[in-house]
């Protein structure tokens, strides 16, 4: 019912996405409005959807500090270190805010459990490049893009505000990953560039060609709250592809996706 959650940078492992489990906690939620009345489905569904934000923007806390580190072991410039040190504060905030607008719609209190390790990764510029593309350039992007649309349907001032919050930090973490991708191929020059564009291809095929989810039946409600659907979340990533992600790439790769473009039309 609910669309997948953005949740910032992900912590990527080799068997997918690695977030905290929920416990019974206060020790990461912000202070927020009570929540309008609802009927019970749909705040339990309300209630799961912020949670999984949650874990994904705490999980993004860690995703940001393995990017510094993997920056420092590749001596990039401080201006690079020192965004990415900032932006992972900017996930302590955001999940803080999602944890407490899970909790205000649960009823209870919520929070995250110990985040599970993930392994160092290798030193190459190469590999930094396309982990930055997607963790950074594509996720953020995209995350930027549903937050800013959820804003814009949501009734609820409290979740507006911080729907708009994670919206601007958002594109602001995307920015970041694409100054990153531009310094790695000042660095590598065309192995980082045609290792990026391959990648690009294959994920934005990916995304042009997955069948698009049908309209909830409860997207009105759901954006009355902050939550886009599937339909409107698959609207969001085919956005982000063909009208932002496409010319970044396109201008720092020297080349176009359209290829990809042909193929879905």
């Amino acid at each position: 019912m609910d669309d997948p959650c953005p949740g910032g940078r992900p912590l990527l492992a080799d068997d997918g996405p690695r977030v905290a489990d929920a416990i019974a906690s206060t020790a990461w939620i912000a202070e927020l409005a009570p929540a309008a009345s609802l009927p019970e489905r749909m705040r339990e569904v309300i209630a799961d959807a912020w949670l999984q934000d949650a874990r994904s923007e705490h999980a993004s806390v860690a995703s940001f500090a393995r990017a510094t580190l993997e920056l420092l072991a590749l001596a990039a410039p401080p201006a690079l270190v020192a965004a990415s040190q900032r932006a992972s504060l900017d996930e302590v905030e955001h999940a803080r805010l999602c944890f407490a607008l899970a909790s205000r719609y649960a009823g209870a209190a919520l929070g995250p459990g110990p985040l599970p390790a993930v392994p160092t990764r290798p030193a190459e510029l190469v590999r930094l490049a396309c982990d930055t593309f997607v963790e950074g350039c594509v996720g953020e992007t995209i995350a930027a893009l549903v937050a800013t649309r959820a804003a814009r349907c949501c009734a609820d001032p409290s979740v507006t505000a911080v729907l708009a919050r994670i919206a601007d930090d958002e594109a602001e973490h995307a920015a970041l990953a694409w100054a990153t991708i531009a310094w790695a191929v000042a660095q590598g020059g065309e192995a980082v560039r045609s290792a990026v564009r391959a990648l690009a291809r294959d994920m934005h095929a990916a995304a042009l060609h997955a069948e698009p989810p049908a309209p909830a039946s409860s997207a009105a409600l759901l954006a009355h709250h902050g939550r886009l659907d599937a339909a409107a979340h698959h609207a969001c990533l085919v956005d982000a592809w063909q009208h932002l992600i496409a010319d970044a790439v396109a201008e720092l790769c020297g080349d176009s996706l359209a290829a990809s473009d042909g193929a879905q039309a």
